[in-house]
Order: C-alpha cells, then sequence, then structure tokens
C-alpha cells in the first residue's frame, strides 16, 4: 500500500518545526518554515477563497513547497497521505497548489482550469486527534441524523430527494 503519515512538530524556541513521514517501512524527516509564516500564508489563502478572480495562488504554492515538495521523491503519486496535527487547519489541503502558469497574459479561469493542484498527485486525508478530556460519554435515543437540503440537488444535476426532507421532520 502507499499510505504514508506526516507528523508535524512545531519549534516555538527556533519558530521554525519538523515534519515526520511515516511509511509502513521508513521514517523521514524534514524542516518546515515558521509557523507564524505558515499562518501568513494560511490566512491570505482563507481570505481569497470567498473570490476566486483573487485566488491566492502564490500562498498556495508556497504552502504546498513548505508542506509537500521535499516529500515528492519519496511519496508516489497517488498514494494516500494522512495529515496528523492541525498545520493545515481552516485550509483544505486539496487546494494547494504544485505548479501553476505565473504569467499575466491568460485568464484567471485559464489559469484556473491549468493549475496543477495538490489532490491530482495525492489523496490527503486530515486526522485531528480529540483529546479525551473532550470527550462525553452520553446516551442518545437516536443513533444518527443527517441533515441537508435536497432542494438543491437538483441544481447540481442529482436526484430530487424531498422525501428525504419529510423523513427529517418525523424525527
Amino acid at each position: 500500500d502507499d499510505d504514508f503519515a506526516i507528523f508535524f512538530i512545531d519549534n516555538f524556541i527556533s519558530e521554525s518545526g519538523t515534519a515526520i513521514l511515516i511509511s509502513k517501512t521508513n521514517i523521514f524527516n524534514y524542516s518546515i518554515d515558521s509557523y507564524k509564516n505558515i499562518n501568513f500564508l494560511k490566512r491570505n489563502l482563507q481570505l481569497s477563497i470567498s473570490n476566486l478572480d483573487d485566488y491566492d495562488f502564490q500562498s498556495a504554492k508556497q504552502l504546498y513547497d513548505i508542506f509537500f515538495k521535499p516529500i515528492e521523491e519519496i511519496v508516489p503519486k497517488d498514494s494516500t497521505i494522512y495529515l496528523l496535527g492541525d498545520q493545515l487547519k481552516g485550509i483544505n489541503p486539496s487546494i494547494l497548489v504544485k505548479s501553476y502558469d505565473v504569467s499575466n497574459n491568460i485568464s484567471q479561469y485559464e489559469k484556473l482550469v491549468s493549475t496543477n493542484w495538490l489532490i491530482e498527485e495525492y489523496n490527503v486525508v486530515k486526522h485531528f486527534q480529540i483529546p479525551s478530556s473532550t470527550s462525553n460519554d452520553r446516551a442518545y435515543d437516536k443513533k444518527f441524523l443527517g441533515y441537508g437540503n435536497s432542494t438543491t440537488y437538483s441544481q447540481l444535476g442529482l436526484p430530487n430527494l424531498s422525501e428525504v426532507n419529510n423523513e427529517i421532520k418525523e424525527l
């Protein structure tokens, strides 16, 4: 299997960090940028997400370079990478950019379409540890309650599941 895990360790004294890449047979470590710079890039990227005309390709590329470029030669394409920790909290890793056209001669749409996204290289799964102190043993009458707005499904080309609305109301 091509499964890998990356564990990030911040060093608040030197303001840099270490990443540990774990495979089934090996462990590799590499340095990552300062957490202050990472937070700055994350904030820039988060602010740009709401309007694709202003998408911050440069910050997305720099975050890719910090976290994933050092492992390109080690982790085969199409592998699954489990991110342990919250260094990319608030950012979906699939929107990070391996490469993009920096030319100003193409439209933003052409840039979005021609970009080499992280999701095209790897399957990245974020895994957050929930401290045991926050877990509560509670008993619930119902095992699960799903929710959704099935009235918007037709806009996406999906079948209308209006009966789901009635089922949820009955619960």
